[in-house]
Formats: C-alpha cells, structure tokens, sequence
C-alpha cells in the first residue's frame, strides 16, 4: 500500500524537501513527480512549484534496508537497537553531548563512539532524575500585625531518550518527563504557623485549590487587629481667628493709622474652648498578644489676670476689656498702650506692662519697652531702643536702632554666640601653644601662653574685659557656676593672669566649660519671639525666633536669630548674621564692590541665597568657605563629609 501527498513551494527542490520531512523518509523511499513548475504570470503574479510524492510500500523499504551492508542503530521506546554491517559495511555510530556519559567495552567515550563490537559493551547514562521539591516560610512584618505565607513548588524530571529512525548515524537526544511536585495541604500550613507561633487573625479564605496549584505564592495568612489610637484633647483659642488680618506690606499706599491689627474684647467673651479626648482601643497582634494605648492627653486651659475658667474647666471667658494673649502658656488679659501720634521726646520712653501699638515714628533717643506683650510701630524708628517680651513689628524703616525681641531668650542666644567665639578662640591658642611648645620644649606653659597672646590672640582678653558691660542687665539671671566661669576667665587671662598657668590642662579645661554653657544657653528659651521690619539700615536686631526683613533690605547690620533669617526681597549688605538653629533665606547678600559680609548657622540648618557677592563668607557649625567670586543660587548645607556649598548644580566645596 502506497502513501502519497501534494506538496507547493517556491522551487521545486524546496518542495521535495518538505515532502521528506513531513513524510520522514528520504529520496530513496519515495517516487517524485513534478506537476508544475514555478513561474510568473502574465500579471506578474508568482506560481509556485507543485509535486506530488509517493511513499514506496514497505516491503519495499525492508528490502531496501535489507541490502544496505552498513551497520545500523536506532531508538525505539527509549531503548537501543542495533543491526550489525554485512561484509564490508561500516560500523554504525552514535554521537552524543555532555549530558550523557557514554561507556564502552569499559572506557569513557566522549562525544561519539563506534560500535565495532556490537552493543553488548555499550553502556548509556542519562542525567539523573530529579526529585520534584517544594518550599514554604512564613514571613511576618516588623510590627507583628501581619504574617505572609510564601511558598514555591518545584517539578521534577526523568530522562529518557528521544526515539529515531535506523540509520548509520545517530544522534543521542534527551527526552524528558515532568514530576509534578505535591501541592501542600492546608493543615501543613497550619503546622508551619503552629511552629513560628502564629495563633491570632489566621484566615484560610484565599488557599483555594487553584492557588495551592500555583508554584510561586505570597499570601496574606494572618493579620492582627489593630489599636486605635487615643485622639488627644485640645485647646481652640477662639480670639485668634479675629487677629488674622494683616496690613499688605507690598501695597503702594497703607493708611496704617485706619488699620487696627490688635483686636480688644469685651468682658464676657469666650475667648478658649477645649475639646476633650477620646480613648482609643486596645489592639491583638498575630502572636496573641495584647497591644495597649495610651490614655490621651488632655491639655489644661491656664488662666491669668483677666481671665475665668469655667466650672467644668472646658471654656475660658474675659474678666474684664483688653488684649488677649498667650505667654508662656498663660491665658491672660492685658492692657493695650496706643499712641496715636510719634514717641519722641515730648512722649518720653514708652515702659508698659502690655501690649504696645505706635502708629507713628519713634525718634532719635526713645527707648520702648513692653515687659510681657510685643511691640507695634507703623511709622518709622530712627535711632531708638525697642524692646519686647514678645513680637516686634515695624512696618517702615529702622535706622541705627536696637531691637530686642524675646527678652531674656534673645540676651542667651546672643550670650551663647558670644561664648563660641570665645571657645573658638581658646582651641586655636591651644594649638598654637602645642606648636610653638613642640619646638621650645621645657619652657613655662604660662610664659608661653602669655607671649602667644600679646603677638595673635590679645583679642581675649579684650572680649573677656568687655563681657561685665555687654551682658550686665542679665548677670543676675546666670546661674552660680557660671558667674565661677568669668571669674575663671578674668582670674587667668586679665592683666599678668596667664603667667600663673602653669599646666596647659587648665586651657582644655576652660575650653570643655564654655561648649557646655553654650550648649546651656543656646536651648534656654522655649518661645520664639520674632522681629519682622521693612527696611534695617545699621542696626542691631536679636531675636529669640526668626527676624523677617520685608522690603529693601538690611545695610551694616548686626543680626542674632534663634530659629532663622528670611529676606526674600532687597539685599543684605554688610554686618553680620548669626542664627543659633534654622535656616537662612536671602536673595542677596554682600555686594558688587566686595564688601566683608558674614552670615554663619551657629548649631543647625541651612542656607538658601540667590545671590552671593565677592568676599562673603558662610559657615555652619565653624566650617566656613569665603566666596571670591559671584555666585548665583547658592545652597549651603552640611553633610557627614563636612561643609557642603552648591552654586546652581556646580558644588564649591
């Protein structure tokens, strides 16, 4: 019985090669007839090539096979046959890769061998079967309120050898069966929760059949209940919201003598209301275990001077007519002074227990002080002394003026500056000792220290002489040891003091004190009282918070912050800027002709400048960099590296 097919191609020889790969014979097996030959049309369109081939009948094919005299081999259902040559045939061969290891008649063969003897020697090892495998962990969150089940399912497989046609040469090839690995059983998974001691939350829902199937896994398996936390009381200060208009200081014309900033009250309003606190709800972590909450807070509403707290404690009411504030934490009532026309000598010096409002100037040689409540000037203040327990707002131009805002807290923070420039300066005599001694070996520590000072360092004892005058009104605030300190200082470095040193140790030592009472008076003020002013022109401005320069800008100036500088229009030119801790925001500081400016961040935060002139310096922290050139969009900032200065995207430093 025959076997025939029609087979099309572009050729006629590709054709045929076709026809006896899908009949899986070769020439010698069938009969070819070529019924067209390829050719264009008279469109142009291609016509392919036609035959029509007919498997011989297999009496045929064994006959065929019969007189071959070449040795034969072939796979049939995994295993090897073989037919030995008749005289004169050639031995048949097997080729193989690296996955199988060959023996024969007992030596290694590699990559093919000859069966001249036979198969009886001939020994094939397939790679070994492997064992399907499966994994499984439990993985829980940091916080114990989630566990996740993960698990993987690895197949197995088993080798065979891929069946082929007799033929003198062959080529060994594997073939392969999967072993699909067993899928895990949902109380295996609860044993493996039962082991990382998972007893709470656990939910089975999503560990279908389907899912168990698959052979990569993540699943959510346990998860806790959790707690709710407390919400804390608060106090709401309802008279603020009638304060929160300000006068627009960009407009081209203020009548600041129409605008009130300062809202009085009447007695009998309410002037505070606290919500109390709601408790929260315990919760249960996948352990089991309890997760408690804090009660919640409950802040009191602290009344002074006129000022009544309600029976159930939750309201607070005015007493009687005038300005409400809140310092330190105090809610109390105070008087307002409003002077509606200029301090000046015919006023005399404003000393009030309250708040301040001058809707004029303050001229040359008055003094304003408010010993609890902030200072308001909507005119100009032309060499005076304004000082404040609270803020300072002067809406114009200060020339050649004082201002003090935050009391005590700004005298420390300028206190605290001072001190590092002394520790500063007592480190560099320090190591300039420690040189000049590793040369002059034997010498007397004091008559050392002594000749340093006269020829580098005679600024300390300047700096300590000066200290009784510069902080005499808050002397008697300093705490004993430290009064010990300056006495220290003045007893060592005053006069013929450092001849009576006679260890350098006592140097080391001084140094060690004056970083802690830096440290000390730098975080002794917990308010932050700012100064915000138009226009600053050879002043001196402290601030226990943030000093806000609103206009042009500030010229020859001395400016000591607590909690920041910001100067987002105008120039800063000339003088100094020291903030304790915050950050600095200028559009420009020094100017074009290369005058000395400093601006330095005394513990921590960082500089925002638009532009920086010639012979500026910055620092942070002691680290400084000097500016010699123009530099736009400027960042300055520290790093674990050290000082770290960015003009645009070029670093500096």
């Amino acid at each position: 019985m025959t076997k025939a097919g029609l087979f099309t191609a572009d050729t006629v020889e590709q054709a045929i090669e076709i026809a006896l790969k899908q009949l899986n014979t070769d020439r010698s097996q069938v009969k070819i007839e070529v019924l067209a030959e390829p050719k264009r049309s008279f469109f142009g369109r291609k016509q392919k090539a036609e035959i029509r081939v007919t498997l011989l009948e297999e009496k045929q094919e064994e006959k065929q096979v019969q007189d071959n005299i070449d040795g034969q081999v072939w796979i049939a259902s995994g295993e090897i046959k073989y037919k030995s040559p008749k005289d004169g045939g050639r031995n048949p061969i097997i080729l193989f890769d690296k996955l199988i290891d060959v023996t024969y008649n007992g030596c290694e063969q590699k990559l093919n061998v000859e069966l001249d003897n036979g198969i009886d020697g001939l020994e094939i090892r397939l790679p070994p079967t492997q064992k399907p495998k499966r994994h499984a962990e439990i993985d829980i969150s940091p916080d114990k309120m989630e566990a996740y089940l993960q698990f993987q399912l690895f197949q197995g497989v088993k080798y065979r050898l891929k069946d082929c046609a007799p033929n003198r040469v062959i080529q060994l090839e594997l073939d392969y069966e999967p072993i699909i690995s067993e899928k895990f059983t949902k109380e295996e998974i609860a044993e493996e929760l039962a082991k990382a001691g998972i007893t709470y939350g656990i939910d089975y829902s999503d560990l279908t059949d389907q899912v168990l199937k698959e052979q990569n896994q993540r699943i959510l398996i346990a998860r806790g209940t959790p707690p709710i936390p407390p919400i804390d009381g608060y106090i709401e200060y309802l008279f603020k919201q009638e304060q929160e208009a300000k006068p627009d200081l960009d407009a081209e014309r203020i009548d600041f003598y129409e605008f009130k900033p300062v809202l009085s009250v009447e007695a009998d309003v309410m002037l505070a209301k606290k919500t109390p606190g709601k408790a929260g709800k315990s919760g249960i972590n996948i352990f089991g275990e309890t997760i408690t909450v804090a009660k919640p807070k409950e802040p009191k509403i602290v009344t002074g001077e006129g000022v009544r707290l309600s029976d159930d404690q939750l309201t607070a009411y005015s007493i009687k007519p005038g300005l409400p504030v809140i310092h330190n934490g105090v809610l109390r009532i105070i008087q307002v002074y409003e002077l509606r026309s200029d301090a000046n000598l015919e006023t005399g010096n404003v000393r009030f227990n309250g708040e301040v409002i001058i809707h004029g100037n303050v001229c040359e040689r008055v003094k304003v002080k408010s010993y609890i409540g902030g200072v308001q000037i909507y005119g100009m203040v032309d060499r005076a002394v304004i000082e404040a327990e609270r803020d300072i707002l002067i809406s114009r131009n200060a020339i050649a003026s004082q201002l003090i805002a935050g009391g005590y807290n700004a005298a420390y923070i300028k206190l605290a500056s001072y001190l590092q420039k002394l520790r500063d300066s007592l480190q560099q005599l320090l190591h300039a000792f420690e040189i000049v001694e590793s040369h002059q070996s034997g010498f007397h520590h004091g008559t050392l220290l002594k000749n340093i000072i006269e020829l580098k360092f005679n600024h300390i004892p300047t700096s300590i002489a000066e200290f009784d005058s510069l902080f005499s009104e808050i002397q008697r605030t300093f705490e004993p040891d430290f009064h010990t300190l300056i006495l220290e200082l003045k007893s060592w470095f005053l006069d013929r003091g450092p001849l009576k040193i006679d260890d350098v140790s006592i140097i080391e030592r001084l140094i060690s004190q004056l970083d802690y009472w830096e440290n000390a008076y730098q975080n002794s003020g917990e308010e932050a009282n700012n100064i915000t002013a138009a226009y600053l022109h050879n002043c001196t401005a402290q601030a226990s918070g943030i000093v806000k320069i609103t206009g042009q800008g500030a010229y020859y100036s001395e400016i000591l912050a607590g909690k920041g500088y910001y100067q987002k229009t105008g120039v800063f030119r000339g003088g100094n800027i020291i903030v304790n801790e915050g950050d600095i925001l200028l559009k420009e500081l020094g100017g074009p002709t290369g005058i000395i400016t400093h601006a330095s961040i005394i513990s921590s935060g960082k500089m925002t400048i638009g532009l920086v002139y010639p012979n500026v310096t910055v620092s942070i922290k002691n680290q400084k960099y000097n500016f010699l050139n123009q530099a736009p969009n400027v960042r300055v900032f520290l790093t674990s590296d050290g000082l770290t200065v960015y003009s645009g995207s070029s670093k500096l430093l």
